[in-house]
């Protein structure tokens, strides 16, 4: 069993593939060509990043302290993995080294200290011992539609957002410069907004994150006549997320990016233009009455 200090991954070696489950949820992380990938999310594109960070916590993890079990309930700690409760089962997480061999970790609820997170528990399953560890690992949720990589330009990032219908222009918000708040510039009457107003109404707008992605497929119904939302970056970047249908609770939509900017730099452009053709992505429909102004 763990004492307090050991390193938890003792000999970490080249990683083949990562998967993270928690009751309903599971996701499958592989490589491909080099780029991790989504493998139950059709091979979609991961977020690098978020990996690389994820290995880097594991490879740095510490105990901070052995808890003895006996004398709390694992369902305590969110380590329970028979529970009912979403909330009382641990995120198991598989790590595959590319020599064939595995070691496993489950992930428990954050340990808090003075009200903030100090750390989390965890259990290794090898041994059936608890730990804290001050490695939190935020950003390790089982869900898949967490891991896939975010085309879309944040907000602080954007310029300017637009929403037309077939090729009118419904309203238009942007700014000069991006530390300054959001101004409509049309229509002319929104002008008069405050600043806090529509900041209100760009942070809704701002939460056209897809949730979800699926496999471009031709489409039978579509319930949208040419209603588009555009955000230009402030390198020029130009992304439109365009409309198509209603499915469920989701608003499915194409994405383009077109640019005229320089984009020395962003060697990944080709690629990721040739990407996005081949897949639609799937927003929450609740956003459609601001995106339509008909709230």
């Amino acid at each position: 069993a763990f004492r307090s200090g050991d390193v938890v991954f003792k000999d970490f070696k080249e990683i083949d593939t990562i998967s993270l489950e928690q009751g309903p949820f599971k996701t499958d992380l592989h490589k491909v060509d080099g780029d991790w990938v989504v493998k139950n999310r059709f091979d979609f594109i991961a977020d690098q990043k978020q990996i690389n960070d994820v290995i880097e916590d594991l490879k740095g993890m510490k105990v901070a302290q052995t808890v003895d079990t006996r004398s709390q309930d694992m369902k305590f700690y969110a380590l329970d993995k028979k529970s009912e409760r979403m909330n009382e089962r641990p995120v198991e997480l598989s790590l595959n080294y590319k020599d064939g061999s595995a070691k496993s970790l489950f992930l428990g609820k954050s340990h808090n200290q003075g009200g903030k997170a100090a750390g989390r528990y965890y259990l290794d399953p090898d041994s059936n011992g608890v730990f804290i560890s001050t490695q939190i690992l935020r950003n390790t949720q089982a869900d898949p539609r967490v891991w896939l990589r975010k085309f879309l330009p944040d907000y602080k990032s954007v310029l300017s957002a637009s929403y037309f219908s077939r090729e009118r222009l419904i309203w238009q918000a942007g700014r000069s410069q991006i530390n300054k708040p959001f101004k409509f510039k049309y229509p002319t009457q929104l002008a008069k907004m405050s600043d806090q107003q529509t900041h209100g109404f760009m942070s809704q707008i701002f939460q056209s994150r897809y949730l979800d992605v699926e496999v471009a497929r031709p489409i039978s119904k579509v319930d949208f006549e040419g209603e588009r939302l555009e955000f230009v970056d402030h390198v020029g970047r130009r992304y439109t997320l365009e409309l198509v249908a209603t499915v469920d609770k989701f608003i499915k939509c194409r994405m383009r990016l077109n640019t005229e900017a320089d984009l020395s730099g962003s060697k990944d452009y080709d690629d990721v233009k040739q990407t996005l053709t081949e897949w639609h992505f799937m927003l929450s429909s609740r956003l459609l009455p601001y995106l339509q102004m008909k709230q």
